[in-house]
């Protein structure tokens, strides 16, 4: 099949949709386009991706594999954007058709099809051949290039040429992460890369160089886990390297350092857009409107055990209450499965309805913890009622609060012996690097004492594994935290943990979580703690409910 039978395009229509077919597939393709949610069912198709606005199959048509993409008909907006535009499915159908004729590593595009029905879309579809035994970029680099660091710049180095011939052609992949770069290996055995997944792509007459540099930083951001600045600028000495005037970019050291800098405002995004996700429809979390309130679960749990759950607690079956103030109520129970959750009821106060409540900030900061990777009780949902509060139903977390564990290995130890003092500096250090990171990484927990942290000891002379609880006070920077803000959280730390914690110990503890820069200003910190703890109420022998 040759590049021009290749692209030469049929109109057809059938099945009750309009079809436009890459002529030298359309025998693979006529019977599927007859019937095409029934020629799926009948094909068994494997489902690689499905969410609400489309579903990707993998299937064999005739003497090919390809890949299907149904759309559905969308909401209001996009269907009046596929009124007066074209549908997701027609515009990476019309990138991807010239990005083949501009000979470029895209899927050969097989068809597309449309059904209106009174002036609104219904569905569209469109049909790729398959690229074979091809991986997503990053596994790529994981399994063959960690070892070597010289064939990892190399391939670096022609990922960028790739990303060039795309730019030089104009065309502009709004898309271009890792997930959407495939690597196949060559008849030689050298890695040949593929863009996919067109459908936020255009094609225009020239790239410019903020243009360049964008998708440059998009596709270098998605690799960062796994890539580190060196790495990251072989990519773009590779993309300067694939032709004259340095690719528009300009001078690749300067180029470089403009992309960490975007590389980060890319991951503060994510992040955020990220955490904001628990709280609407998606793969992961359903959005529910009961006569009482709302109703956010996570799907895995599902809305019928949240409801049969907060139930239970309403009615005192099997509840055990944990901890009652003014302001919130703690109990466990089981969920229908035999789990055992926390239910944490946040009682009503007169500006809950504004914000939506302290437990929906509960159960948003769980997830958004969760993103950043940091280890908080998992969230299986949240139910808002109208007339304010709101419940917030938890995984319990694994072990015993941090003021209780300290307490309890002072009894069973002795509190001076040798082996008492080996477990502070164990749980010691992980409370240290837990809260640096946190601070580091821009996360305040408003309430962050001994009794929020719980604390798991697998057995052995490993680390302790600690769960942050309790919240709904949680604040996400996502920019290192200032010194006031620190030093509040080492106060607080400082009053929850009982005095059999002795001096030297806290001080250990806190140079673990001190970098160089806040060691320096150690009797500015040390001297805040001081005057804040002043204002405390300070953990003795006995822990404070």
């Amino acid at each position: 099949m040759d590049g021009s039978d290749r692209l030469a395009v049929d109109r057809v229509e059938a099945g009750g949709f309009v079809w436009r077919v890459n002529r030298a597939l359309r025998g693979d393709l006529a019977a599927w386009m007859d019937d095409p949610a029934g020629g799926l069912e009948a094909a068994a198709p494997r489902v690689i991706k499905r969410n609400s606005v489309r579903t990707v199959y993998f299937l064999r048509m005739g003497a090919r594999d390809y890949y299907v993409k149904r759309y559905a008909g969308g909401g209001f907006l996009e269907r009046l954007k596929a009124r007066w535009g074209e549908t997701k499915a027609a515009r990476e159908w019309r990138v991807m058709r010239a990005g083949c004729e501009a000979g470029l590593p895209v899927p050969v595009p097989g068809a597309t099809g449309e059904r209106w029905e009174g002036g609104r879309l219904v569905a569209s579809y469109l049909a790729t051949v398959a690229i074979a035994d091809a991986r997503d970029l990053v596994p790529h680099l994981e399994a063959y290039l960690r070892a070597d660091r010289p064939a990892r710049h190399a391939f670096l180095r022609r990922l960028g040429a790739a990303v060039r011939r795309l730019h030089e052609a104009g065309l502009f992949h709004r898309d271009l992460h890792s997930g959407n770069v495939l690597v196949q290996r060559g008849a030689d055995g050298a890695p040949v890369l593929h863009f996919i997944d067109l459908h936020r792509g255009s094609v225009r007459r020239r790239l410019g160089r903020r243009a360049r540099r964008w998708n440059l930083a998009f596709l270098l951001h998605s690799t960062s886990g796994v890539t580190d600045p060196d790495d990251r600028l072989e990519v773009l000495r590779g993309y300067a390297a694939a032709g004259g005037d340095g690719g528009g970019l300009g001078e690749v050291d300067a180029v470089a350092r403009w992309v960490e800098r975007r590389i980060l405002r890319f991951e503060r995004r994510r992040l955020r857009s990220r955490t904001r996700r628990c709280l609407v429809d998606s793969s992961q979390f359903k959005r529910l409107r009961e006569p009482a309130g709302l109703l956010h679960v996570d799907r895995s749990f599902g809305a019928e055990a949240a409801r049969a759950v907060l139930a239970a607690y309403r009615e005192g079956a099997g509840v055990a209450e944990l901890k009652r103030t003014r302001r919130t109520r703690v109990a466990a129970l089981d969920d229908p499965g035999g789990r055992p959750v926390v239910v944490k009821e946040y009682f009503a106060r007169r500006l809950d309805r504004a914000g939506g409540g302290r437990g929906r900030a509960a159960w948003r900061a769980a997830h958004g913890l969760g993103v950043r990777g940091f280890p908080a009780a998992r969230p299986l949902a949240c139910f808002t009622p109208r007339r304010g509060g709101g419940f917030v139903v938890m995984e319990r977390a694994r072990g015993v609060r941090l003021d209780h564990h300290v307490i309890a290995r002072a009894a069973a130890l002795g509190e001076g012996s040798r082996a008492f003092r080996a477990e502070l500096d164990r749980v010691g250090r992980a409370v240290a690097d837990l809260v640096r990171r946190l601070h580091e990484q821009g996360v305040y927990h408003g309430d962050l004492k001994a009794c929020n942290l719980f604390v798991a000891l697998d057995g052995g002379a490993g680390a302790a594994a600690l769960t942050l609880v309790d919240l709904d006070r949680v604040v996400f920077a996502d920019r290192p935290l200032g010194r006031r803000r620190r030093i509040k959280n080492l106060a607080q730390l400082h009053a929850a943990v009982p005095t059999h914690v002795s001096r030297r110990a806290r001080c250990r503890w806190f140079r673990r979580y001190a970098s160089a820069a806040v060691y320096r200003e150690r009797r500015r910190y040390y001297e805040g703690v001081r005057r804040a703890c002043a204002r405390k109420l300070v953990v003795d022998r006995e822990p404070i409910e």
